[in-house]
């Protein structure tokens, strides 16, 4: 396909189902940007995770900001990350701490809660980060072994999708299954 027809079939997909999804970098002008534009195009209705720093000006209806340091679901999403940690030694203290000042744990907590669809970050956080946060929050689906990742590149001409590029550069034969299941 080329770069115009995949991307809007993608545009017309994020219409039709209307997700919500977690933007937990909200501090960078850019997110805050992308949010409204999301919002306003009917793509999506986004949740910017932590007071913005400022810029963003009015922000267009369907944005919910969301302060984990005084949001009601950040206890609940504490005890689910001490659960899940624990046996690592995380201790209730250090997940409830870690949720309110951490914004990609707490935008990935909305995910595996269900109250976002997904999440979308790196804008300041470097990969390893993000793909950490959704590690110890999320997990990986049943069954799999290895995190995966893949993008499109859209050129002039057509879209290109690139898979596991920057998590498994080089993988053997069996995470290669997983990544491709």
């Amino acid at each position: 396909m080329s770069e115009p027809a995949v991307l809007d079939e993608l545009r017309e997909r994020a219409r039709r189902s209307r997700a919500r999804v977690g933007l937990p970098e909200a501090g960078d002008e850019r997110v805050g940007r992308a949010a409204t534009r999301l919002a306003s195009e009917c793509l999506v209705d986004p949740i910017l995770v932590a007071p913005p720093r400022g810029g963003l000006g009015s922000l267009p209806s369907g944005i919910e900001v969301v302060d984990p340091r005084r949001d009601a679901r950040t206890d609940s999403f504490a005890e689910a990350l001490h659960e899940r940690r624990k046996a690592k030694g995380m201790t209730a203290d250090e997940a409830r701490s870690r949720m309110e000042s951490e914004p990609l744990l707490f935008g990935a907590a909305l995910v595996a809660s269900g109250e976002a669809a997904g999440g979308v970050a790196g804008s300041e956080a470097a990969t390893a980060d993000v793909l950490r946060a959704g590690l110890q929050v999320i997990g990986l689906a049943r069954g799999m072994k290895t995190l995966s990742s893949c993008f499109l590149m859209a050129l002039e001409d057509r879209t290109l999708p690139y898979g596991d590029c920057g998590v498994v550069p080089h993988p053997p034969a069996a995470p290669l299954v997983d990544i491709a299941i």
